[in-house]
């Protein structure tokens, strides 16, 4: 805040588009419902609850992370499905973990993309770069786990796991993801009337997902815009402006699923 100036900032906050900003509400949403039909697919049974009851799993899960910090929200989301939605503690369990090793090889992904333009800037080259070498390998211990799973035929493990013809369906949502964050980071630039590239919002959705993983501030308020700005000081974004726009978008993220959690609350106690 040492650079930001008040007033240009609230002059900012003032000057924030309405319209684009619904667009970027209603991308988050959309993102959302990505992952939930990502879970939905890792879940792989032959009665699988609705997917409505895991929608409101889900925003339940992300208010708890938003709430409590390390990711808590995710054990939560385990409990809820296993006991509301009959699905096992097992299964619940190996879902959620599959699907948070799929974001973080899709993440990877991304993180290599940039890396290879040249896009990451000094203060967060280290980082990124891990990200990527985690994302491989992830991957490379999961085709070994699932070797020795099958050598050893261990068939309770394999029951847990997602049929091989619903992988392209989870790499397919996981894109979509991706595509939902980098276009939720578009809006919200152009509701701010912030002028900068496409890469801009690629990165910064690379830098807040390396930045925002494991942090002990309940929401990682503080920790997102910080890295908010500290991004977007390479389009030369002047600090008001960034930081205006940080906090835009961490709204954007959390309170339209804020909003929802007395609805999804009730929806799981049924």
């Amino acid at each position: 805040m040492a650079d930001v100036d008040a007033e240009a900032l609230g002059e900012s906050l003032q000057d924030v588009h309405p319209g684009w900003l619904l667009a970027a509400v209603l991308s988050t949403m959309l993102t959302a419902a990505a992952i939930t039909a990502r879970w939905w697919l890792l879940l792989d049974r032959p009665h699988p609850p609705r997917l409505t009851l895991l929608f409101h799993s889900i925003i339940a899960s992300h208010v708890a992370n938003i709430v409590i910090p390390f990711r808590i929200g995710d054990g939560i989301r385990v409990v809820t499905a296993s006991q509301t939605m009959g699905l096992g503690l097992a299964r619940a369990t190996s879902a959620t973990v599959l699907e948070r090793l799929t974001e973080v090889v899709t993440a990877a992904g991304v993180a290599l993309t940039v890396l290879a333009l040249g896009l990451v800037p000094g203060w967060a080259a280290t980082a990124v770069t891990s990200l990527a070498w985690v994302g491989g390998g992830v991957l490379v211990a999961a085709a070994a786990g699932l070797l020795g799973v099958r050598m050893a035929r261990a068939r309770h493990i394999v029951a847990w796991l997602p049929a091989r013809d619903v992988w392209p369906a989870v790499v397919a949502t996981s894109g979509i993801v991706a595509i939902g964050s980098v276009l939720t980071n578009v809006l919200v630039f152009a509701a701010c009337d912030v002028a900068v590239p496409l890469s801009a919002a690629v990165l910064l959705m690379v830098t807040l997902q390396v930045g925002t993983t494991i942090v002990a501030v309940p929401g990682g308020l503080g920790v997102s815009q910080l890295v908010t700005v500290k991004t977007l000081e390479l389009w030369q974004v002047p600090p008001a402006e960034a930081f205006a726009l940080s906090l835009v978008l961490y709204a954007v993220a959390r309170l339209p699923k804020l909003a929802l959690l007395p609805w999804s609350m009730a929806r799981l106690k049924r």
